[in-house]
């Protein structure tokens, strides 16, 4: 693997085989380390270190432009901040941080972050292979310590809006030999939530991972990271929204299969404004299908009443799995898991809000379940 390293310092323009271009104006002093990594087997993958001036102490006053183009047309600059600490003192300061999906200052922001404000770590993603970046910085007290941000290539971005479908590693099952590092956005066009599920997975620990966020973006709040090898535990990944965002990232050296994922629909049910009503599994008497994802968020009116949950049948294969939360939300504490025959207990939350999660996996499966609830005040023993 070759290396070339650039430093440039104090010009007011510099280019480097057209991958980067820094314009600066004084009193500046040009601190951009490039690297330009060639892959295995010919991949290449153009990375670079951007620092505000004097980093990691407090920056100076004044403007840096820096435009990132990638040489592959197709590619796309993921952008991901390490520290950006954009604090000022005084009554006049005016510091702020924009990402323009583009070359120019006209083209479309995709960020911007002020002064007096500290942030940590987001990535930012352009939709084709160039992006600007421009650091302002006017103030009159003592600054903050600036930015520190890292850019790679994305060889490539799919955007998909299906229901099902799957998306695998290059050459799976065969070993990824590329250095690669490749985006998903999956958008559910007729559903309210993205299923994931990740049905084989071999990746190298050292050198291969795969991300999984709740949104179509790149900053977008991570669900999980795998690497390695998958156990015999399900791998299973409920967004929140409609969208979620996968990235895959390999050094070329893997000695693993890479991996197979799926993607279904996921259905949301908002029971609000009544005291009382029923919960079932979708097709109830009849099978539910496989891989079902539900959830149910029941917000009752009275805030100072409890829910009470009562199950009146059960039956779901032992791999389907319904989890019962205290709160409205995917984040609230787990109350319980149940599958198989047995009959759940009766399930008291602690305030007026419950959520009822189930899905379903590609095996056999059953009738499902049927629940009533109640709001009222109960004893907790």
């Amino acid at each position: 693997m070759a290396f070339s390293l650039i430093v440039s310092r104090g010009c007011p323009n510099y280019s480097v085989n057209n991958r980067i271009r820094v314009k600066m104006s004084l009193p500046f002093a040009i601190c951009i380390v490039a690297f330009l990594a060639a892959g295995v087997n010919g991949a290449n993958e153009t990375t670079g270190i951007l620092t505000s001036p004097g980093y990691p102490d407090a920056y100076t006053r004044g403007t840096r432009t820096t435009a990132i183009e990638l040489p592959n047309p197709n590619a796309t600059v993921l952008l991901q901040f390490q520290k950006l600490d954009l604090t000022a003192t005084g009554y006049t300061s005016s510091t702020f941080f924009r990402i323009h999906d583009g070359l120019n200052t006209s083209d479309r922001v995709l960020n911007i972050y002020s002064s007096n404000e500290y942030y940590t770590a987001k990535d930012v993603e352009s939709t084709g292979n160039k992006m600007l970046i421009y650091f302002s910085a006017y103030h009159t007290g003592a600054p903050g310590s600036g930015y520190y941000a890292t850019y790679s290539t994305v060889d490539r971005h799919d955007n998909i809006i299906l229901e099902t479908g799957s998306i695998t590693s290059p050459g799976y099952p065969a070993k990824n030999t590329d250095a690669v590092a490749i985006h998903w956005t999956l958008t559910q066009p007729n559903s309210d939530f993205v299923r994931v599920e990740i049905e084989d997975l071999e990746l190298n620990e050292d050198s291969d991972s795969l991300t999984i966020r709740d949104g179509p973006l790149a900053g977008s709040p991570i669900l999980g990271q795998l690497s390695g090898v998958k156990n015999q535990t399900h791998h299973t990944f409920l967004s929140y929204r409609n969208s979620t965002f996968l990235r895959y990232v390999s050094n070329g050296l893997s000695t693993g299969r890479g991996f197979n994922a799926t993607f279904h629909p996921g259905y949301r049910y908002r029971l609000t404004g009544s005291a009382s009503g029923e919960v079932a599994s979708k097709n109830f008497p009849s099978n539910y299908s496989t891989y079902l994802a539900e959830e149910w968020v029941i917000n009752l009116p009275a805030g100072n009443m409890s829910v009470l949950l009562e199950f009146k049948c059960f039956h779901t294969d032992t791999d389907d799995v319904l989890t019962i939360r205290d709160g409205d939300s995917y984040l609230s504490p787990i109350i319980g898991v149940y599958s198989g025959n047995d009959l759940p207990p009766n399930i008291l939350a602690y305030n007026n809000r419950l959520t009822v999660s189930f899905v379903s996996y590609g095996g056999a499966t059953n009738k499902g379940f049927y629940a009533t609830y109640r709001s009222g005040r109960f004893i907790f023993k």
